[in-house]
């Protein structure tokens, strides 16, 4: 089993609690193995407040995460869902999360319009378009590394939630822009990096809004701003981005320098324990 820490974060003066996992779980814990009972049938059958835990290997993508089921890795990033050219790899109902998974090989990595959604610590990458769709309701997106993928990293339209935060993701070198926001949205972005991105760091809709902070924007082609006040713009020195390692250096200066001393980009490598 794993154990995630409580995050605390303070976004723009205000204390928020972010408990997105516990170690008691209010349902059934359901291993699925890649060779065994296959990942769809294991979703048919599961009911709310179950955790379906992943074994390594390779899963065929197009899934519907039922409300308030979590789909988790066992070893991070070793679960693989691979949409095999669908237009979504993982589909999320109500209340539903993904955790510790890599995604990868579908039009949209994930697609979210349900409430009270969870992404966290999933590498998504590979996508024809972007890694994450969210519309009307945006989910926690919180430690994922969202890379090289044909569209945005993350795609966002009229998104509405009861936290609006999108905290401590890396989004790099994806062909279109970091972070895609249309309609009328109000998000607050803090503690990601955002950096070698084809496009914009962030594309904004007239009608939306943004509060950014703490985050590190570099060398993104396109730039339709001066660097906005209380964010920062350095090298993040990741381990090694050509084997796709987004890990940051010891010598990084993500590392202390987001919200409250913390590193900036995920933080899912410390996060995660099994």
């Amino acid at each position: 089993m794993f154990e995630y820490k409580s995050l605390v974060k303070n976004v723009i003066g205000i204390t928020m609690l972010l408990a997105l996992f516990s170690p008691v779980l209010s349902g059934q814990r359901i291993q699925v193995e890649s060779s065994g009972i296959s990942l769809s049938k294991a979703l048919v059958r599961s009911r709310q407040g179950d955790t379906l835990v992943l074994a390594p290997g390779q899963y065929r993508g197009k899934f519907v995460i039922p409300p308030r089921v979590t789909v988790m890795a066992e070893k991070l990033h070793e679960a693989v869902i691979n949409g095999n050219g669908q237009n979504r790899a993982v589909n999320m109902m109500n209340g539903a999360t993904i955790y510790g998974l890599s995604i990868t090989g579908a039009k949209v990595g994930v697609y979210s319009e349900g409430i009270d959604n969870k992404i966290a610590g999933c590498k998504i990458y590979g996508n024809r378009h972007s890694g994450v769709l969210a519309v009307s309701n945006l989910p926690v997106l919180i430690d994922n590394i969202i890379f090289r993928n044909q569209g945005s990293g993350i795609s966002l339209w009229d998104v509405q939630g009861r936290n609006n935060v999108i905290s401590h993701n890396t989004i790099v070198y994806n062909t279109n822009h970091g972070i895609t926001i249309g309609g009328t949205s109000d998000v607050t972005i803090t503690d990601n990096i955002i950096a070698f991105n084809s496009k914009l760091k962030i594309k904004l809709s007239e009608e939306s809004k943004i509060t950014q902070q703490f985050n590190n924007y570099f060398y993104n082609v396109e730039i339709n701003e001066l660097l906005p006040e209380d964010n920062l713009s350095f090298n993040p020195d990741f381990e090694n981005a050509f084997l796709n390692d987004f890990r940051v250096t010891d010598s990084s200066h993500c590392i202390n320098n987001g919200s409250n001393g913390s590193t900036i980009g995920t933080e899912i490598f410390t996060n995660f324990k099994n």
